[in-house]
């Protein structure tokens, strides 16, 4: 696995561990570090990370929210594909996914500013730390 994607795995785990009820952690750790591959990619978001001594710190994603990030990760088909089977008998996630890009490209989501803070994590050990 090249470089990059072992450091967006980092992140997608630091995500599931530090966000542990949250839905997206619950699509998996391949679609995460999908999305975080397509935040660090794209022209319109942004993933900021930092290492201490080769160790995840933290991270902090946002996008501009000019384009979709659903569109972005589907320039990655099998990627995206194999990251969603596991839940795809799911019918309570599948469902939850539906709703969520129902609620993403609808009205109710216009009345909201587009800029948007995403994920804010940090690594257990680093915390309480100056």
């Amino acid at each position: 696995m090249p470089r990059k994607e072992l450091i967006y795995r980092e992140v997608a785990l630091l995500h599931i561990e530090s966000i542990k009820t949250g839905f997206l952690p619950s699509l998996g750790v391949k679609f995460l570090t999908l999305m975080y591959k397509c935040i660090d990619e794209s022209d319109f978001a942004t993933l900021e990370i930092d290492f201490c001594n080769n160790e995840l710190r933290g991270f902090v994603s946002g996008t501009i929210g000019n384009k979709s990030l659903f569109v972005e990760m589907l320039k990655h088909p099998i990627k995206l594909s194999f990251s969603l089977i596991p839940i795809l008998y799911n019918f309570r996630k599948v469902k939850k996914i539906f709703n969520l890009l129902n609620h993403l490209s609808g009205q109710e989501r216009a009345k909201y500013p587009k800029p948007e803070l995403l994920t804010i994590c940090v690594n257990k050990n680093f915390k309480s730390r100056v």
